[in-house]
């Protein structure tokens, strides 16, 4: 009768439903983790933006499909890192988590350790893109120390190299020097070049003769895609057009007999 009694009084009850309510938090609300797939629509026109950036031209199809691919595969990295507490035991993670509580103004005289144990709890690491790429990087130092590949062959290194060949050829640098005209002044052109034509001028005096160009009027040991940026693909396709009749019209000269 009076273990009953006990169990009646309410301070008991209190403990009972904060133990029950402690699992459902827990099974109802887990610790939140980066979602593996699929790449959201502004990620993925982030990355074309990137792409178009970097090389002046749209990314094909096969392309993006590839870029998707590797996005989620730096989502598993990073999750997989996650689940090995990887994020908890890294220098590097820790003070940058620390450096952004500290940009936060959230320090309020707490230690190092409290603002981590703080910033944790805030889930900043999820959000954090060099704390990604610093757990990318352990997960890819682990899975080579676990799985360390074998030394190829020479005999392998040839077949790949045949077979990327044209991937890995690099391309040709391209040292440019021209006069700007903007549209308006285009019905000009025949005669600027005329003129320096006519009087011989060299780059400096020519140039004097066009307008200002903001990214300037030299280019020197540019790609076609780093010209491209700047003055369209028409443009490097008539040069280089224009540079392969040269060769070849060298070429052919080379080629001829020569008369004493």
């Amino acid at each position: 009768m009076n273990g009953l009694v006990r169990l009646n009084r309410p301070w008991v009850h209190f403990i009972v439903l904060g133990v029950i309510f402690y699992q459902l938090q827990s099974a109802l609300f887990p610790e939140a983790k980066p979602v593996i797939g699929p790449i959201s629509e502004a990620r993925i026109t982030s990355l074309k933006e990137r792409w178009i950036s970097s090389m002046g031209r749209a990314p094909s199809s096969e392309q993006m499909t590839g870029f998707i691919a590797v996005e989620l595969d730096r989502d598993m990295l990073v999750q997989r890192a996650l689940d090995l507490d990887f994020h908890l035991y890294d220098s590097i993670v820790y003070q940058r988590l620390i450096r952004n509580m500290n940009f936060l103004q959230l320090a309020h005289d707490k230690s190092d350790a409290q603002l981590f144990k703080q910033a944790l709890e805030m889930q900043l690491h999820l959000d954090d893109e060099i704390v990604k790429r610093r757990l990318i990087q352990m997960m890819e130092q682990k899975l080579l120390a676990d799985n360390a590949p074998a030394k190829p062959s020479a005999a392998q290194i040839e077949a790949v190299f045949i077979e990327r060949k044209e991937a890995l050829r690099r391309p040709p640098l391209y040292s440019i020097e021209h006069v700007f005209f903007p549209a308006e002044r285009a019905p000009e052109m025949v005669t600027v070049i005329a003129k320096i034509a006519d009087q011989e001028l060299d780059s400096k005096a020519a140039r004097k003769l066009g307008s200002p160009f903001l990214q300037g009027h030299r280019f020197v040991q540019k790609t076609p895609n780093q010209l491209a940026r700047n003055f369209g693909k028409g443009f490097v396709r008539e040069l280089e057009s224009e540079l392969q009749a040269i060769a070849a019209q060298v070429s052919a000269n080379a080629k001829e007999p020569q008369w004493l």
